[in-house]
């Protein structure tokens, strides 16, 4: 029996890759932080979860975490279907394959 697929898009990596805690200073490092956590994604083939956290700026946001590090989020196109997938699987995290990675030039 195959599972069904939809292609997702997890958005807002960037700011994923330059915390607060990490503060790179130029442009330059920015983008160098976000491609080398989009590479360790591409490379590693593994898996994000997919939850609904409490979110006060957006309450129907879904969060994609990898090895217990926050990613970034669904896009808004796709909230709709993740949270019908979530409700059919009890409210329990998804778990969701990495199939590409695609850099924009603008997020």
């Amino acid at each position: 029996m195959s599972r069904p697929t939809t292609i997702i898009p997890i958005v807002g990596v960037q700011y994923a890759a330059n915390s607060k805690s990490i503060a790179p200073q130029t442009e330059a490092e920015r983008d160098a932080h976000t491609l080398a956590l989009l590479n360790r994604l591409q490379t590693a083939g593994g898996r994000v979860m997919l939850i609904a956290p409490s979110n006060r700026h957006n309450p129907n946001a879904i969060l994609a975490r990898y090895m217990g590090m926050s990613v970034g989020y669904v896009s808004d196109d796709y909230l709709e279907v993740v949270h019908r997938a979530l409700k059919k699987n009890g409210g329990r995290p998804l778990l969701a394959d990495i199939t590409e990675v695609v850099v924009y030039e603008h997020g």
